[in-house]
């Protein structure tokens, strides 16, 4: 199969997955927002918030590290999955200890307790996470049933058992069976197609210079959760449970469309660590990232500001009217998201993580110090500031890295056929503004932006088709 098929075909997977899997979570917070009431789906939101956290001190960077070295090395995968899968649960064992001790001693109410306890059989779950097998061996299928079946077992648990604010504390726990009953079928998959790995494959030595690698991209996964969850813990201390539960009803449906570039970037990434020693095959990735990406965050985040009251509203009732604004402004971080996801994921899979942590560090620590500092001060206001700043910081900053620290002779980067997109994005808004009905609106904005942005990217969308050949042996 040629690459152009390949990459493809697992979009394509990716899509399909990402979509099932995000209409059922839609339906999952919808359905929990409205049974726990706000403030009890704030409670749950914080503390997902926590647990965001802790798994990523479980992963400590070996997902990525794993479908990257499985793509470059596939004849040594049974020791990766073996080397990653124990590392991971060692950790996660400990943690659980560590924390289950802590939370008893916390002065909390007891249902928080039992909340906040759920989180450790999500963590034990998550250590057994297969994707990074799957992405490695670039069969996507196995990534779209992964999303598909951990959020289908977890809608059937809400509907079946949580029905009121008083099934706050049973939310974690369900959580985690439903992850444990999707890893189990992954694996009887792998199994099948690779062949499981066996105890001689279990490495001690490996580890070290295994986690050397690894902690930077911990260490940059971590400052990427920074900026997505930090605003909503500020929130939580500072401004109470109810605007928490507000402010993650509007990202949780910007969320949905993020997940969007990270379906991008899982599909781009292992062929990026293939190709990364090819200067030439890099620049084509370049054009090929920009295409794709500044055409979905922008036909995103336009078309979503024409319905956004609509949406909301229809999805969570008057209760969450006022994170109609919220949501308006989170969408200038879609299109953020999807622009800065074209250089961290080139910095990322070219082996190039150290240049990447300080990336997403620099944008990771203006978020915090803002936060800390504006939100007590400007209240919601001042996150929305936060994370936008921050996104800026981080999207800047990885453009450069790239551009002088890894490609210096790069052909596809056009600072000025980037602004011209951006000014098309904006003029198209305005003109479209005066429509009043949302939905005609949000079609013709659609519709529109997708046929100048053809038109004005023509010779490029022709190199990058042309550029791919069916045998995979070269690209341009």
């Amino acid at each position: 199969m040629g690459e152009r098929d390949r990459i493809f075909r697992n979009f394509i997977f990716l899509l399909i997955g990402g979509i099932i899997a995000s209409l059922v979570e839609f339906a999952i917070e919808i359905m929990l927002a409205r049974r726990l009431s706000d403030t009890g789906y704030g409670h749950w939101s914080y503390a997902q918030s926590v647990f965001i956290y802790l798994i990523l001190i479980v992963d400590i960077g070996l997902a990525v590290y794993g479908a990257r070295e499985i793509a470059r090395c596939r004849e040594q995968i049974n020791r990766f999955i073996a080397n990653i899968v124990v590392v991971r649960t060692l950790v996660a064992v400990i943690l659980s200890a560590v924390l289950f001790i802590y939370v008893l001693r916390l002065g909390i109410p007891a249902h928080l307790k039992t909340l906040y306890m759920g989180g450790f059989s999500i963590l034990l779950a998550l250590a057994f996470n297969p994707e990074f097998v799957f992405q490695g061996i670039e069969r996507m299928v196995g990534i779209a049933l992964w999303r598909i079946l951990n959020y289908v077992f977890f809608f059937i648990l809400v509907l079946l058992i949580v029905h009121r604010p008083d099934d706050l504390q049973r939310v974690s726990w369900l959580r985690g069976i439903s992850y444990i009953g999707a890893v189990l079928i992954l694996w009887l998959i792998i199994a099948k197609i690779t062949g499981l790995p066996r105890f001689g494959d279990i490495a001690v030595n490996s580890w070290l210079p295994m986690l050397k690698v690894s902690v930077f991209i911990a260490a940059s996964t971590l400052i990427v959760n920074v900026y997505f969850t930090f605003d909503t813990l500020v929130i939580g201390k500072f401004l109470g449970a109810q605007q928490v539960g507000w402010y993650s009803a509007a990202y949780k449906v910007v969320g949905q469309f993020l997940g969007l570039a990270i379906m991008v970037q899982v599909v781009f990434g292992p062929v990026i660590s293939r190709w990364r020693d090819n200067a030439s095959k890099l620049d084509w990735l370049t054009s090929a990232l920009q295409v794709v990406m500044l055409y979905l965050g922008g036909l995103i985040a336009g078309g979503l500001y024409f319905i956004s009251d609509v949406l909301i509203i229809r999805l969570y009732g008057q209760e969450f009217l006022q994170s109609v604004f919220i949501f308006k402004v989170l969408l200038i971080v879609i299109f953020l998201f999807f622009y800065q996801t074209i250089y961290t994921t080139l910095l990322l899979y070219s082996g190039k993580e150290r240049l990447y942590l300080w990336s997403m560090s620099a944008g990771g620590m203006v978020n915090l110090v803002l936060n800390l500092i504006i939100v007590p001060i400007w209240g919601m206001i001042g996150a929305l500031a936060a994370t936008l700043f921050s996104h800026l910081v981080i999207a800047g900053i990885a453009f450069l890295f790239y551009r002088y620290r890894v490609q210096k002779e790069l052909h596809h980067i056009h600072v000025l056929g980037i602004s011209m997109k951006m000014i098309l994005f904006f003029v198209m808004l305005v003109i479209v503004s005066f429509i009043n009905n949302a939905y005609f609106a949000c079609i013709l904005f659609c519709a529109g932006f997708t046929i100048l942005y053809i038109l004005m990217n023509l010779k490029k969308i022709s190199t990058v088709f042309n550029g791919l050949v069916t045998n995979g042996e070269r690209l341009i």
